[in-house]
């Protein structure tokens, strides 16, 4: 609107600019009388063209000015506004470049750590070549179809074949059919269930036309995406093995002794010998644990000494009893040893029954130590056993009560009635002190007409109601009627204090004075020390 205004004004004083010579000009005719002449009217009408034709013109000229003011402001903004975007996009630019220089500081620290990354998986790839080909078993990769994709030096030489020869045959062409049929079994599973077999037994033919005897395990090969693409696996020569098995299992089952292999806790094989003794066929106790045979009473036992033996701490071999299918108990000596059984650490055991042998021991044991005639304990079993007493006793502080006894008039019974009467008056009084005494108390014939008693945990004062209890048992077998003679005894008994304990000897010998003092009449008396 200002732009308006002020162009109508300019217009008007431009306008009066170019009028204004003719009004003067009349002006001045008119003050001056002068005639108007023809050429008169022709300048007033140029002079009029003129100022009508500057008019037009200066308003051209004006429009023509304007728009160039116009276009001039106009340039001169976007001018601005160019420099402000110019600006603005040099500091994106500057923004971009940096963003640009450290993308290819992170690109180059990338393309270093992927040359690092590749050198490392080749160094990896490497050492994983040198290791499949160094180690022992063979390593073996086939496609879902069977075929040879990839194997180690191991692989090829069990098989018998070159390299080239090896490379894409089909591995189930390498077995007969009922090999081949088993392994196409595995395979399948594996590829079906995903989940890795382990130690699959079969037999191959190599090129040479041999069998051997193989392990080998299968699991999955996947790409990146998960997809199975084909097996990968373990396979070892066990031929040998196999062949020692069995020749190991056939000595085993012809061996006299008991042979049996024990895993995981389990009979995993037993001869027959061995099973016999417990009264069980082999197929009873394979599959079963070992403790079903063993007594309660020496499970601990067997575990310590075969756990001694294993670590080479012990090489003599150990006792211990079985319970028997039947219930009943036999003794057997074993050793045992560490073992692989069939790829894993098993435990081999050789025993022997050794009941006939113990039971000898034990006549020979009871014989040396027993009275045939009265069935205590003889002198020498009694003074072992004592010497073991008077040990738990120091230890355990407890009482001991030793008490030494002659049976009176023994001569005249075998003198005036024959030794048969006085051996049933020995068997009688060895009787009476069975009745008196305890079980665990230790009875004895010492001697000819002399007994011996040791009874533990007695106080001193104990001694007296003993005393009476003797004397009261040995009424009762003389109240018998009919009787050819009389028990009689003469007694003397000693106590060990466990604040100052005596010797066997020592106490028996304290015993042995009371009892003769007792037998030429005196009363009944007890001796302390």
């Amino acid at each position: 609107m200002q732009k308006q205004t002020l162009r109508h004004r300019l217009m008007i004083i431009i306008s009066c600019i170019f009028v204004l010579p003719f009004f003067v000009l009349c002006y001045i005719f008119f003050e001056q009388n002068v005639t108007l002449a023809s050429t008169h009217f022709i300048l007033f009408f140029l002079i009029t063209t003129l100022a009508v034709i500057g008019i037009i013109l200066i308003r051209y000229v004006f429009d023509a000015v304007s728009t160039t003011a116009d276009f001039l402001k106009k340039a001169t903004e976007g001018g601005e506004k160019l420099s402000l975007n110019l600006r603005q996009e040099t500091v994106e630019l500057n923004e971009i470049s940096s963003s640009l220089n450290r993308m290819m500081e992170r690109f180059e620290k990338n393309t270093g750590s992927l040359d690092e990354t590749k050198e490392a998986l080749h160094e990896s790839e490497e050492k994983y070549r040198n290791i499949l080909e160094n180690i022992e078993e063979g390593y073996y990769e086939l496609d879902l179809a069977g075929n040879i994709t990839f194997f180690n030096e191991a692989s090829r030489r069990i098989y018998g074949y070159s390299r080239d020869e090896f490379v894409g045959m089909n591995a189930l062409k390498l077995a007969d059919d009922y090999n081949a049929k088993k392994a196409f079994k595995y395979f399948n599973e594996v590829y079906t269930t995903g989940k890795p077999h382990m130690w699959i037994d079969g037999e191959i033919i190599r090129k040479d036309g041999l069998t051997r005897n193989l392990e080998a395990s299968v699991s999955l090969r996947r790409d990146l995406t998960g997809k199975a693409i084909g097996f990968r696996g373990i396979i070892r020569d066990v031929t040998e093995h196999r062949e020692a098995e069995e020749l190991y299992k056939t000595l085993a089952e012809k061996s006299m002794a008991g042979v049996y292999v024990v895993q995981d806790g389990k009979f995993c094989f037993i001869n027959s010998n061995a099973a016999s003794y417990a009264g069980y066929t082999r197929e009873e106790l394979l599959g079963q644990k070992v403790g079903i045979l063993v007594s309660s009473e020496d499970s601990e036992k067997v575990r310590q000494n075969a756990r001694a033996m294993l670590l080479g701490e012990m090489s003599s071999p150990y006792e211990f009893r079985v319970i028997t299918k039947q219930g009943e108990t036999r003794w057997i000596m074993e050793t045992v040893t560490s073992i692989l059984y069939e790829g894993r650490r098993a435990i081999l055991g050789n025993s022997m029954d050794i009941t006939g042998h113990k039971k000898m021991q034990e006549e020979i044991r009871s014989l040396s130590i027993t009275d045939p005639l009265t069935g205590l304990y003889n002198r020498r079993g009694f003074m072992s056993l004592a010497e073991q007493q008077l040990k738990i006793a120091k230890r355990t502080k407890i009482g001991l009560l030793l008490l030494f006894a002659d049976l009176d008039g023994l001569k005249w019974i075998n003198d005036n009635l024959g030794h048969k009467k006085g051996d049933e008056a020995l068997i009688e009084a060895a009787g009476i002190l069975k009745e008196v005494f305890r079980e665990a108390d230790i009875v004895a014939r010492v001697g000819g007409d002399e007994f011996s008693v040791l009874a533990a945990g007695i106080k001193m004062e104990d001694s007296r109601i003993i005393a009476d209890r003797l004397h009261y048992q040995i009424g009762i077998n003389n109240s018998i009627e009919n009787r050819d003679y009389s028990i009689l005894m003469s007694v003397g008994m000693a106590f060990n204090d466990p604040e100052n304990p005596s010797t066997i000897d020592e106490l028996m010998s304290y015993a042995d004075t009371l009892m003769y003092e007792q037998k030429k009449g005196k009363r009944l008396g007890y001796w302390v020390y």
